[in-house]
This record gives C-alpha cells, sequence and structure tokens, in this order.
C-alpha cells in the first residue's frame, strides 16, 4: 500500500539512460580519422559489417590500402587493444562481457583488423592505466610492430590539453588549433545526432620513459580521431514518457554523456 501511494504522489521520475530509456546496443555508427569520415553498418555485438566513404563501400582490397596508412592503421590499432571486452558468439548469437562503449569499439576493431583475441595476442599488453571518472578515458601500452606504444580512449574533450601532434601522411607532425577545432566541430556534429562520441589518441613509448608513470604517459599524444556511437531508443520508451507526462509527472534523464548526446536523444524521446 505504501508503494502504491508513493506512486500516487510522485511527481518527477529521473530515469537512467543507458539500458533504461535506450536498448543497450551499443554500435559505432561513424569513425572519422585525419583520412576523412566512414559511416558503419552492422547491429549489436555481431562483428560484421562494412565501412562506407563518401558513399562508397570499403572493399577488401580498399581495406588493405587503409591498413598501409599510418593514421588508420594506429587508429584501428587503438580500437583493437584498447578495451577489456570479451566479444564472442554463444549459442549463434553474439555477446559482449564488458562495459558496452568498451565492446562497441572492439566490434568496430575486429570489422578492420578481424579477431581483436587474436590481434591483442600478437600485440601483447604491458601495462593499463584503467578507465576513471575524472579522467574519462583509458589507455593501454602494448608492444605494436616492434616498439612500445599507448593507446588510449575517452571522452574528447579530456584530452584537448594532451593532445601536441597528428598524422600527416606518414609522418607525425604538430597538431595546428585548426585541426583542433576541426575535431570539435564534428564532435559537435555526431553528438546532436544523439551518438556518444570518443576520442583515439597514441603515443610512441621510448625505451627510457617510466610506463607506470600516467602523467607522462598520457601526455604528448597524437591524436587519430573520433568514433560515434549510437544507441538506440527503445521503442516503448516515448510512450511511456507520454503516459506520464499526460499524468502530470516530470521524466529527467541521468547520464555520463555530454550535453549535446544527451539532448538529441532526449529531443528523439519526447
Amino acid at each position: 500500500m505504501k508503494a502504491v501511494e508513493t506512486l500516487g504522489s510522485t511527481t518527477v521520475i529521473c530515469s537512467d539512460k543507458t539500458g533504461t530509456l535506450t536498448k543497450n546496443q551499443m554500435t559505432v555508427r561513424q569513425f572519422t580519422t585525419t583520412d576523412g569520415t566512414f559511416t558503419v553498418s552492422g547491429e549489436g555485438f555481431k562483428p560484421s559489417g562494412k565501412l562506407t566513404y563518401e558513399g562508397i563501400e570499403v572493399t577488401d582490397s580498399k581495406m588493405k590500402e587503409l591498413q598501409s596508412d599510418l593514421s588508420f592503421r594506429l587508429s584501428a590499432a587503438c580500437l583493437s587493444l584498447c578495451h577489456n571486452s570479451q566479444i564472442s558468439k554463444v549459442d549463434s548469437n553474439w555477446q559482449a562481457i564488458g562495459d558496452p562503449t568498451d565492446s562497441a569499439c572492439a566490434v568496430l576493431g575486429w570489422k578492420i583488423n578481424g579477431d581483436v583475441r587474436k590481434f591483442a595476442q600478437r600485440h601483447s599488453r604491458i601495462h593499463e592505466f584503467f578507465f576513471d571518472t575524472d579522467r574519462k578515458r583509458m589507455s593501454v601500452i602494448h608492444e605494436y610492430e616492434g616498439e612500445r606504444w599507448l593507446f588510449s580512449k575517452g571522452g574528447a574533450g579530456g584530452f584537448v590539453k594532451l593532445v601536441d601532434w597528428k598524422v600527416d601522411g606518414d609522418e607525425i607532425v604538430p597538431i595546428s588549433q585548426g585541426d583542433i577545432d576541426f575535431a570539435s566541430v564534428a564532435n559537435k556534429d555526431m553528438a546532436s545526432r544523439a551518438m556518444r562520441v570518443l576520442a583515439l589518441c597514441a603515443r610512441r613509448v621510448d625505451d627510457d620513459e617510466d610506463i607506470e608513470d600516467m602523467k607522462v604517459m598520457e601526455s604528448g599524444l597524437i591524436f587519430l580521431g573520433l568514433v560515434g556511437i549510437m544507441d538506440p531508443p527503445r521503442p516503448e520508451v516515448k510512450d511511456a514518457i507520454e503516459t506520464c507526462l499526460k499524468a502530470g509527472i516530470k521524466v529527467k534523464m541521468i547520464t555520463g554523456d555530454q550535453q549535446f548526446t544527451a539532448q538529441a536523444i532526449g529531443k528523439e524521446l519526447g
């Protein structure tokens, strides 16, 4: 009876977004590197789908060509290595164990590099700086192409003061304010279309550096690109919110997404 009385006097409902208002089936829909912007097909955690560039599907031969490009190759390595998710097929269904955002990035890494488990076995992990809510990123150090590389991914805003470089062809050159402004515009564009946006960065680690010094390791980074992750709303949510509003109950969404993403999803849900 107390529960009924409480519900009858409710004026505001606060709801978590991911998995409650949305399906919790995050999928990377857009992948932006210094080479351009790719759209990504596929659903959920099934690692099948295609990249499309300027309306043209990336063929296997084109993918091999892209893999020879340093920026694209490092971006794909970051997606394949900078996560702690386990992607597997169980009874004909693809499942992910781990953070859904992490898993979405790992699935894109699989679409580009193949099985991320085998990729990680070929490029062993040396050290990890776990994700935390202050930094809003995670970083890992792996053996990669005969060298030690740090790969980092997380909220784009947190990298602005850490990024000093970009890839231009086969060279690593200083990043300009114009490059940062371009990335900021791309970030806002994806967020305004209800995508969760993550930045991808990396740096080569010298032999004499202290790999346990997080502040040093996460500095002087190379900006690689952005990924836009979509988590579609549950179909029944819009009607439920409408019912609440008709009853005079306000509905508030709680999310860690940036403002533009939250606004876009809120608008879509009514």
